[in-house]
């Protein structure tokens, strides 16, 4: 849910897509971001799939942001 808002979707629409409220959704990405802050191994995780996200716009056609 973290990565599908943070590709520029609304909370309200990450929340439609995994059959969630939208405070979910907030709840989810404040979760993965304190995550991010403070552990080491979640932090290198989420900057993995960051650094592959050009590759899959690239090779998918994806046009959204991060």
């Amino acid at each position: 849910m973290y990565f599908v808002h943070k590709t520029g979707n609304s909370m309200e629409e990450t929340g439609r897509m995994f059959d969630r409220h939208h405070s979910n959704i907030v709840h989810a990405v404040r979760c993965v971001t304190n995550w991010r802050e403070c552990d080491w191994e979640v932090k290198k995780i989420v900057k993995q799939v960051e650094n592959a996200i050009p590759e899959l716009k690239r090779v998918h056609n994806i046009d959204f942001q991060i």
